[in-house]
């Protein structure tokens, strides 16, 4: 079994999960879901975020960022989950994808530890007309 970095510094490298209501998501409605830290671990804190992205060629970067806050302060107990609603902004454009470059949408939680940070991220589509799945 592979040893993750940390671990052998005792940092407790925390392991996260991270469950989207649904994947596509309208302009303006709510980005909905769960973090959670099923073995628990330490930790400082747990955020989320819903992230606007751009890549292309050898860049990448963080257009936008719209934090949903602090889910959870300190260690984390075995078995700790949260949820989370982020609203898309209304303006919102849906991801695009060309041969020189990508745009898209993302939710990251990060648990912010001593040494790596743990992070977990899902993409989020973005459609043009509300959508009426649950």
């Amino acid at each position: 079994m592979p040893r993750r970095l940390g671990s052998d510094l005792g940092l407790g490298v925390t392991q996260l999960t991270l469950e989207l209501d649904r994947g596509a998501v309208a302009p303006g409605e709510q980005v909905t879901g769960t973090v959670a830290a099923p073995e628990g671990g330490r930790s400082r804190a747990v955020t989320v975020a819903l992230r606007f992205c751009e890549r292309g060629g050898s860049f990448s970067a963080v257009a936008t960022s719209s934090p949903a806050g602090v889910l959870h302060q300190g260690d984390l107990p075995a078995g700790w989950s949260a949820p989370f609603a982020i609203a898309l902004p209304p303006d919102a454009p849906p991801g695009l994808r060309t041969p020189h470059g990508e745009l898209w949408w993302e939710v990251e939680a990060r648990s912010d530890e001593l040494g790596p940070d743990a992070v977990e991220r899902r993409p989020v589509e973005v459609v043009t007309a509300p959508s009426t799945a649950s």
